[in-house]
């Protein structure tokens, strides 16, 4: 009989549109990716069993996944509304050019996340994002020595160490703090094209690999990155590099934006 003794840290906004594109949305002839038809009226009733549909799929994975990781227990977060997250008051054209999940999933996904909340099955907090809460869930476990699985597709989590659980692949994997550390200054040289982070322009990973390739102590990240936003900066490396940081860094604790001190 397997011990179950880590706590299962989920991504709860990967999980709700997952839940609602597994099932059949109540229009006629209305796709879920397909962006830009208009749906059909249709009957309460039918969206009424569409959303307690997609609400009982959401528990039944949950199950599913704690279940087959031998979890003991979970903690399941979801964002904030956008416009007040500290990243989007800090940056306002955070996000601006992600696209918008079209039709059912734009409708229905923030009716889900309400239902939980309220519930208590769930965790928001408006000015964080999912990603933040599991960092600093998953940061707490760590300085305890209580073991966790984070279970997201994300792969900005990847910036916070330990073992990781791919919701769709269902696959296990470890990210060391070295590799965890690598992510974190990739992904500040790179940026983030999806959420509108511009990072270092003309760095993509390749690039991104070869500066900082066989790099171990953080003290090398931060200089190697700090001179490739000299370079391309110049006198205005520094809140360049400052604001790209705050905006890629998974926050760790809830007192502090990015701290040198809370890179593992």
């Amino acid at each position: 009989m397997e011990m179950k003794v880590a706590t299962a840290i989920i991504d709860g906004d990967i999980l709700s549109y997952l839940c609602l594109a597994h099932q059949d949305p109540p229009y006629n002839g209305f796709k879920i990716h397909q962006p830009g038809v208009v749906p059909e009226i249709i009957k309460l009733e039918l969206l009424e069993d569409y959303i307690e549909k997609s609400y009982n799929r959401f528990i039944d994975l949950i199950d599913e996944m704690v279940e087959e990781n031998f979890c003991k227990d979970y903690l399941l977060a979801f964002s904030g509304d956008n416009s007040k997250l500290f990243r989007t008051k800090m940056y306002p054209e955070y996000k601006a050019t992600r696209l918008k999940p079209e039709g059912a999933l734009m409708t229905l996904a923030p009716t889900i996340r309400k239902r939980l909340v309220s519930n208590n099955i769930g965790h928001i907090n408006d000015t964080y994002e999912a990603d933040d809460l599991i960092g600093i869930w998953a940061t707490n476990f760590i300085k305890k020595d209580k073991d966790y699985i984070i279970m997201s597709i994300d792969k900005d989590l990847k910036q916070i160490p330990g073992i990781h659980y791919n919701i769709n692949k269902k696959e296990i994997e470890e990210v060391t703090p070295e590799k965890a550390r690598n992510i974190l200054f990739t992904q500040l040289l790179t940026g983030d094209s999806t959420d509108n982070i511009k990072g270092v322009p003309g760095i993509g990973p390749v690039k991104a690999k070869k500066i900082l390739g066989g790099i171990k102590s953080v003290k090398l990240y931060r200089e190697l990155t700090e001179n490739t936003y000299k370079d391309y900066y110049g006198k205005d490396w520094e809140e360049m590099y400052i604001l790209n940081m705050n905006l890629v860094y998974i926050l760790r604790n809830t007192k502090r934006k990015f701290h040198w001190d809370d890179v593992l």
